[in-house]
């Protein structure tokens, strides 16, 4: 499973696993109550720069303000 959130001006994305507390790996038998999500990684956070109208280019349709160039 993969998670995205938007906190503090970031995006952080995070990856999960879906499985069974007494068992490694998931199979659809399982009761559901023994599920537990386990973050397996990569993990990773972005600052986002800009947002334009095209895929590549194109018109701004935001800008950071806060983003200072390195």
């Amino acid at each position: 499973m993969l998670s995205f959130s938007y906190l503090d001006g970031k995006i952080y994305f995070r990856c999960h696993q879906v499985v069974n507390q007494e068992e490694t790996m998931f199979k659809e038998s399982d009761d559901v109550e023994k599920l537990v999500l386990i973050e397996i990684g990569p993990r990773m956070c972005l600052t986002p720069v800009k947002f334009f109208k095209e895929s590549l280019g194109g018109e701004a349709l935001w800008q950071n303000p806060e983003f200072i160039t390195p």
